[in-house]
């Protein structure tokens, strides 16, 4: 009896070891057209995936809510849970009014590959524990511009869908900061 009653407290405990919640918007679903699984992408760039027999949760999805995802360790989404919280629609911005207030951006051009290593090592580590890399390339790129006056850049890549599942892989993008460097 005692045997039993500690596997069940170990199962209880261990489903949230197997699983993994993510709160989010939906960005896109991408039909697999001759895979068991539809691929879901979010806003964060986090992926998962949508068994074609799971069509409630499709349509879950597709409302465009504010959600939580929870997702086994294979990234096959488990439950969906509507948050009920509505982003409003950014301001209007009216591109002419303010295209002559602001001069063109002018990436800086670094002298050497020794300048843009020293950059790229006194960035904040500590970032890449708590943050998703869109955010740090931002905040390390703003850090940048005011401690050292450099403008930089920063440089996304988008996984295509047959390499996410081919590989399981569990983002759909990702962004780094990008220095231009003198020849």
């Amino acid at each position: 009896m005692k045997s039993t009653v500690t596997f069940l407290i170990l199962v209880l405990f261990s489903s949230n070891a197997i699983s993994e919640t993510i709160q989010t918007r939906l960005h896109s679903i991408i039909n697999g057209k001759n895979a068991e699984s539809d691929l879901v992408r979010f806003e964060n760039g986090r992926v998962a995936f949508l068994e074609k027999t799971k069509r409630p949760l499709r349509e879950e999805l597709e409302k465009k809510n504010f959600i939580e995802v929870v997702m086994d360790k294979q990234y096959e989404i488990i439950s969906i849970k509507n948050l009920k919280m509505q982003f409003d629609e950014p301001p209007y911005f009216d591109r002419e009014a303010t295209i002559e207030e602001r001069p063109p951006y002018t990436p800086t051009i670094l002298k050497d590959l020794n300048e843009a290593t020293s950059m790229f090592k006194r960035l904040n580590a500590n970032y890449q524990r708590v943050s998703l890399c869109f955010n740090r390339a931002h905040v390390w790129s703003y850090e940048e511009f005011n401690k050292n006056n450099i403008s930089s850049m920063k440089t996304f890549i988008f996984f295509t869908a047959s390499y996410i599942n081919k590989n399981r892989f569990n983002w759909w993008f990702h962004v780094a900061p990008m220095v231009y460097v003198q020849a």
